[in-house]
């Protein structure tokens, strides 16, 4: 087909490399199978997910850190750390960040806002003794974090032990009586800081090691769709875009492609080949996976989107093949080779990725399900254990989920690991 009157966008090349679930080391099984094998039905649901996922982070227990080691010889603390430690039962740290967890579990207000900004669990019991209460978070891996407090506002450890110090920064009616000021020296402040970092950190969780792995994000690959070259500008001066969110894998029968930011009402190809369905050949009679025709939605320069969904073949031997996919939109004001009767070439930039789903710009690289995949939770049923009762109970006392005033505010997870929240106040 000629290319004259189109608009070509962007290329993507993306390389296939996930194999079917059932063929990844399941002996056969896919995902209704393992959930039927685990509660009885083949039903997916969230409340199911929540459940298997719950039950296996009850496993992870982060209980190897040097405070856990008191009779190691030589000594698990050096003598900074020690001193520190000394400081930390001294001061009414241990009071509250005391026990296995260091925590007491209970809800403070320790003035790290004013109350009538912030009330904390008084939202869920309505006692003016809760306003500003947030609760007690455990210190364990502490050092970890990236921001402390319940709503972050501390970046370092050094600065915690400057807001203790002075008493906080706000008072009311409901503040701690062990929030009070105290004088340090710089020498006892960094040996309360050496305790806080060590000494209380698992080493398996520092260095990500079994079975505290961080799963890898999918956006954080190198299977990330890779966008090649520029767009031909078209009507208002807009290059449309391609949309590719989905992680490609094989067997998919829905993959689905999209634009965005296109000449609204025009006809659009999507091409998909293992060639890159370059632009002033012509618009490829044909694709090695797709050649699709859609008509774009919308009204308005730079307005007009649409998508494209095609099955995946399940066919082992596509995997770790490159792929190319490139957009063709119909549109007289783009600056491309006219085929008579029709309108200007434009082109949406070339793409290259993986095959999987969408991502936005293109089709990336997409790891192996083999590193996604979750082991079955063996013995996990639809009517709750009775540790799932109990959790349910201290829900009600008011121990709520994350990122409510329940349990002390949002959670904010480290930059480099999803499972280190900072939970309350320190």
């Amino acid at each position: 087909m000629s290319s004259r009157g189109w608009r070509a966008h962007s290329r993507w090349r993306w390389r296939l490399r996930c194999p079917p679930i059932s063929r990844v080391g399941w002996g056969g099984r896919n995902y209704p199978a393992l959930f039927a094998e685990a509660f009885g039905t083949p039903g997916i649901t969230a409340r199911r997910i929540a459940l298997a996922i719950a039950t296996y982070e009850r496993t992870l227990a982060s209980n190897r850190a040097p405070i856990d080691s008191p009779k190691a010889n030589p000594p698990a603390l050096n003598p900074q750390e020690a001193a520190g430690r000394v400081l930390f039962t001294t001061l009414p740290c241990g009071v509250c960040h005391g026990g296995p967890l260091l925590t007491d579990q209970q809800f403070h207000y320790i003035g790290v806002r004013p109350v009538a900004e912030d009330s904390g669990r008084a939202i869920v019991t309505g006692a003016p003794a809760d306003r500003g209460s947030m609760r007690t978070p455990s210190l364990r891996n502490v050092a970890l974090r990236t921001a402390f407090m319940h709503d972050g506002r501390f970046s370092t450890l050094e600065e915690v032990v400057n807001f203790y110090e002075r008493g906080g920064d706000f008072n009311a009616p409901s503040k701690s009586p062990l929030i009070a000021p105290f004088v340090s020296t710089p020498i006892q402040k960094a040996q309360l800081v050496a305790f806080t970092r060590r000494p209380l950190t698992d080493p398996r969780v520092a260095a990500e090691q079994a079975p505290f792995h961080r799963p890898s994000l999918y956006s954080e690959s190198e299977l990330v769709p890779q966008v090649l070259g520029t767009g031909v500008v078209g009507t208002g001066g807009i290059v449309p875009q391609p949309i590719a969110y989905e992680p490609p894998i094989s067997s998919n029968p829905d993959f689905t492609l999209g634009i965005t930011r296109g000449r609204s009402g025009a006809s659009a190809v999507l091409v998909v080949d293992d060639a890159d369905p370059a632009v002033g050949g012509g618009i490829p009679a044909s694709g090695a996976l797709a050649h699709r025709t859609t008509t774009l939605a919308a009204s308005g320069a730079g307005a007009g989107s649409g998508s494209i969904s095609f099955a995946i073949p399940a066919d082992p031997t596509l995997e770790g093949h490159s792929f190319f996919a490139r957009w063709f939109v119909s549109d007289p004001a783009a600056s491309g080779e006219r085929r008579a009767g029709d309108h200007p070439l434009g082109a949406v930039p070339r793409v290259r990725g993986s095959w999987g789903g969408r991502a936005l710009g293109g089709w990336g690289r997409v790891a192996s399900d083999a590193a996604a995949r979750v082991a079955p939770v063996r013995g996990a049923t639809e009517s709750l254990p009775s540790g799932h009762v109990a959790a349910l109970r201290t829900l009600r006392a008011g121990r709520g989920p994350v990122g409510d005033p329940r349990c002390g505010g949002p959670r904010r997870p480290s930059a480099r690991r999803g499972f280190l929240p900072t939970g309350g106040d320190a």
